[in-house]
This record gives C-alpha cells, structure tokens and sequence, in this order.
C-alpha cells in the first residue's frame, strides 16, 4: 500500500501509512466526512469532557471500536490486543498494542482537544 502524508505530503508506505491511517481514523470525528459518514472515531467527542478514569475507559472502548469498525479499513491490517488511554497536557494519549501483518507492534497516538 502506497498514500500521502497529511502533515508532509510524502509518499508513505508499510509501517509509517498504517500509522497515518490510524491517527486519521482515530482523530476523525464519526460522520463528519461529507460522502464517508461511517468513516472515523467517537474519540474525539471526549475531548470536551473532564479527564476522570470514566473517560479513559470510554476512550479506549472507542479506540477499540474503530480497529473493528469496517469503514475504517484497519481490521485487515492490525489486531489490537491492548490499548491503554494516559491523561495528556492537551488531551489524551492512547498506547496500542497488538499485531501488525504476523508481528508484535506497540506504538502510541494523541488525540489532542481542538
């Protein structure tokens, strides 16, 4: 698989466009895409609220939902076996943990209040 940065505009490919691929879906409110409604997370709708461990369970239930979640196309590609959501400055912050194309694979992602 071949795309484009959103941040750089650079051709990505393997490791580094899953990882653009899910910071987009995670930080995509769900159905604010004009022709893709299904497309993204309910992560971002936390961002508002006060930061109690009732928020970061709900973030990772959701982050959890948008591995499975069909229209974001990232099921065929990872198997989320453990996220964890940490307080952040601006936000949160979600470690992931899980199984990338036959291989163990951590990596972190933020999701930022606007």
């Amino acid at each position: 698989m071949i795309g484009l940065s959103r941040k750089t505009g650079q051709v990505l490919s393997g490791w580094a466009l899953f990882i653009e691929l899910v910071e987009d879906a995670l930080t995509t409110q769900l159905g604010s895409r004009q022709k893709r409604r299904d497309y993204g997370s309910r992560l971002p709708e936390l961002l508002a609220k006060n930061s109690g461990d009732d928020l970061l369970m709900k973030a990772q239930i959701y982050a959890t939902e948008t591995f499975i979640h069909p229209p974001n196309n990232l099921s065929h590609l990872f198997t989320a076996s453990r996220i964890v959501a940490r307080r952040h400055t601006s936000g949160i912050r979600l470690q992931i943990t899980g199984d990338y194309n036959g291989q163990a694979a951590t990596f972190e992602v933020p999701i930022h209040a606007a």
